[in-house]
């Protein structure tokens, strides 16, 4: 979901959320937070999830070709929305993979 709020409307119709408020506390989540490559972070933050999905890494618009793992993986997902189900599922996946980190 990107950061800045560009057609937000939109946005927001598209993850499910209820209004501005909703969209504030899900745009923060950690499920809604990837590490990507520097160079490429700023300009494809605010590019739809389906862009992201579909562009490579070298066109500063997507996260094919990315050495993170995460990003990369994002490419075969199977929806081209990115939902508040979407970000609680990677909320709770990213929580486990640092508890089992810390822990273990």
């Amino acid at each position: 979901m990107p950061q800045s709020g560009i057609n937000r409307e939109n946005i927001i119709k598209d993850a499910g959320l209820s209004g501005k408020e909703e969209f504030y506390k899900y745009r923060e989540k950690l499920g809604n937070k990837i590490p990507l490559e520097s160079e490429i972070n700023r300009g494809i933050g605010d590019a739809w999830f389906r862009t992201k999905k579909e562009n490579s890494i070298t066109s500063h618009h997507g996260y094919r070709e990315s050495k993170y793992q995460i990003a990369s993986s994002l490419v075969n997902y199977p929806k081209d929305t990115w939902t508040k189900e979407d970000i609680d599922m990677a909320t709770e996946k990213a929580a486990e993979r640092i508890i089992k980190f810390i822990f273990e």
